[in-house]
């Protein structure tokens, strides 16, 4: 796949299975973040995993959309 054709295959998902993420995806995940090139190698970014669940009405604080606290599905 080129780069063109990944563009338009590009999506935003705004509904999730409430299952929790398996530790090895997750590793996956944050490895390929890890790696992804940065401007001078600077990584300017921090990466923050949240634990959600039972912790709903703290993340309703930080922002009151449903999708960003709950699993839509």
């Amino acid at each position: 796949m080129d780069f063109q054709q990944l563009i338009a295959k590009r999506y935003s998902v705004r509904r999730y299975k409430p299952d929790a993420v398996e530790k090895e995806k997750l590793e996956e995940i944050l490895n390929a973040a890890r790696l992804d090139p940065t401007a001078a190698n600077l990584q300017p970014f921090q990466l923050i995993v949240i634990e959600t669940k039972g912790r709903e009405e703290e993340l309703k604080r930080i922002y009151r959309a449903e999708w960003f606290w709950k699993a839509l599905s």
